[in-house]
C-alpha cells in the first residue's frame, strides 16, 4: 500500500490577528472579512517561491497566538500582516519577546503599503525593545546579501502604485 509522504518541516505561520472589518463597496454590497485574511495566498506563494529559488521544500500554516506554543523550533517565523492599526497587550509582548530573544523571527507585512499598520508594527517592536528601537538596515547589511545579493526590491506605497528601492 502507497502511504503518503510527510507534510514538510513548517517554516512559517500566519498569525490569525487583527480587526473585524465590516463595511460597503461603492455598489452597495456589504462585506466582513479579518485584516489577515485580506491575501489569503500570500504564505503559499512565498512557499513555492523558497521551493523554486532555494530547492528547500517548507511548508506554511496558520496559527492562533492563543494556541501557539512559542517556540521557534516548532515555527521559526511568525507572519503578522494587515492594514489596520493594531496593539498588543502586555501578555502577548511578553511572549513575543521570549519567542524573539529565542532566536524566532517575526515578519510583519503592511499590506498594500498601509501607513496604519506600518506605524502600529513599529510602536510594537519598539515596545517589545524599549533599548533596542527599529531602525533601517544599513545597505551593507549581511541580511541583504546572505544567500543573494539584494540591491532592489519592489513596494507597493501608500498611494497603491508599485515603486522600487533600497531594501
Amino acid at each position: 500500500e502507497k502511504k503518503r509522504p510527510p507534510a514538510p518541516p513548517a517554516l512559517i505561520g500566519k498569525i490569525q490577528y487583527g480587526k473585524l472589518i465590516e463595511g460597503t463597496d461603492e455598489k452597495g454590497n456589504k462585506y466582513t472579512y479579518r485584516d489577515w485574511t485580506t491575501d489569503p495566498a500570500d504564505v503559499q506563494s512565498l512557499m513555492e517561491h523558497v521551493k523554486r529559488a532555494l530547492n528547500m521544500d517548507y511548508r506554511g500554516v496558520q496559527t492562533q497566538l492563543a494556541k501557539f506554543s512559542w517556540d521557534p523550533a516548532e515555527i521559526p517565523i511568525l507572519y503578522l500582516t494587515g492594514h489596520e492599526g493594531f496593539e498588543f497587550d502586555d501578555e502577548l509582548r511578553k511572549k513575543l519577546r521570549w519567542y524573539l530573544q529565542d532566536g524566532g523571527v517575526l515578519l510583519g507585512d503592511a499590506c498594500c503599503g498601509k501607513k496604519e499598520y506600518r506605524e502600529s508594527f513599529i510602536k510594537e517592536m519598539n515596545v517589545i525593545f524599549p533599548r533596542r528601537k527599529m531602525e533601517r538596515l544599513p545597505d551593507d547589511h549581511p541580511l541583504f546579501s546572505c544567500y543573494h545579493r539584494i540591491e532592489e526590491v519592489s513596494f507597493i506605497g501608500e498611494d497603491q502604485k508599485p515603486f522600487k528601492g533600497a531594501p
